[in-house]
């Protein structure tokens, strides 16, 4: 999924690699593969500055995008690539895409939160480093509807035809279908999925657009009355003009995804693959990604680095709400079923 920025006035504060002994400058590149403005600008020109590695920054627009494109590289050409957690389960039942990571290269490792850790599609933490967790969430304008999304069947609501802008990901949005009907995000009965598909039929003529890049951007400009979204999104599109009086709603039934720092196999530049995870895990580059996109980190500081005020601008998940939800898994053979139910839905 899209990471999009509320890019705020950070003032560019230069920083050491916390842990990693005298400041020394490095030869070459390290190409980064994510979510478009994922990682902050001022992250990457202040480890660009600190350590003389230039930072190559491409991205894709899925999960699904970013496997096509790593294993048509043979896990060669990207650096470091922060991609979700189902995907990451996928690409270890492929082999041969992920390297197994060498901890001590990374000294900011012990910040991360335990709690991001030994998670099913990596038990062992041997190939990815946590980054940040997301969840969805509804932001809607009062003003064009009554209803106030308790529920996520509150999307199909006839009333909102051609309203509602989604994001372009396929397991999070027949998952939504899914869990409508009371069935888990990773269903594998095909009675199932096919009452899935059938309610995306009904909710498809309130889709007004796929948008994975600024689906908050229909609400705040009024072109729709609501978008189903990253939760980072739709407080983004409240703090966009408070005077519109959107509203941000987290239904029942939601899913949660983590995503994670990996190093492709045959990453060309892996000493500067571990530079930059190990700079992006300083408390200063958490706070700026804190600030910059409003996920929540996976760092031990991702709250003890912003002010009170500060963290009211942050997707910080509301107490208990992520404490039973699922995550998106590999769906194994069934993948094609999936595959099908979207390819009808779009």
């Amino acid at each position: 999924m899209k990471k999009n920025c509320m890019i705020l006035a950070v003032a560019l504060v230069v920083f050491s690699l916390t842990g990693c002994g005298k400041k020394t400058k490095a030869n070459g590149v390290v190409n980064l593969f994510t979510w478009q403005e994922y990682v902050p600008d001022v992250n990457i020109a202040a480890f660009e500055k600190e350590t003389g590695i230039k930072v190559n920054y491409t991205y894709f627009s899925t999960n699904e995008e970013m496997l096509a494109k790593l294993e048509a590289v043979n896990g060669g050409q990207y650096d470091v690539v922060i991609c979700g957690d189902y995907i990451i389960d996928i690409m270890n039942e492929k082999g041969n895409l992920l390297k197994k990571l060498d901890v001590s290269k990374i000294p900011n490792y012990d910040s991360i939160d335990p709690v991001f850790q030994s998670k099913f599609f990596d038990s062992e933490n041997s190939y990815t480093v946590p980054y940040a967790v997301m969840f969805p969430a509804v932001l809607y304008n009062p003003k064009e509807t009554s209803l106030t999304f308790d529920s996520l069947s509150d999307l199909a609501d006839p009333s909102l035809e051609n309203n509602v802008v989604i994001t372009d990901d396929p397991r999070a949005n027949i998952g939504l279908a899914l869990s409508v009907n009371g069935y888990s995000y990773n269903e594998k009965d095909s009675l199932h999925l096919s009452e899935a598909q059938a309610w995306l039929r009904t909710f498809r003529k309130n889709v007004k657009a796929f948008s994975t890049d600024d689906p908050e951007g229909f609400v705040v400009n009024g072109e729709a009355a609501v978008c189903y979204a990253n939760a980072s999104q739709c407080k983004a599109g409240i703090d966009r003009d408070p005077s519109l009086g959107l509203k941000i709603a987290y239904p029942s039934g939601i899913f949660s995804q983590q995503d994670n720092y990996i190093i492709p196999v045959n990453a060309p530049n892996e000493d500067n693959a571990y530079a930059l995870i190990n700079f992006l895990l300083s408390q200063e580059s958490v706070r700026n990604m804190e600030l910059n996109t409003y996920y929540q980190n996976c760092s031990k500081h991702a709250k003890s680095v912003l002010s009170e005020e500060e963290l009211k601008n942050v997707a910080i998940a509301p107490e208990g709400l992520l404490d039973s939800v699922e995550s998106i898994e590999n769906v194994g053979t069934v993948t094609e079923i999936y595959d099908r139910i979207w390819t009808e839905f779009k």
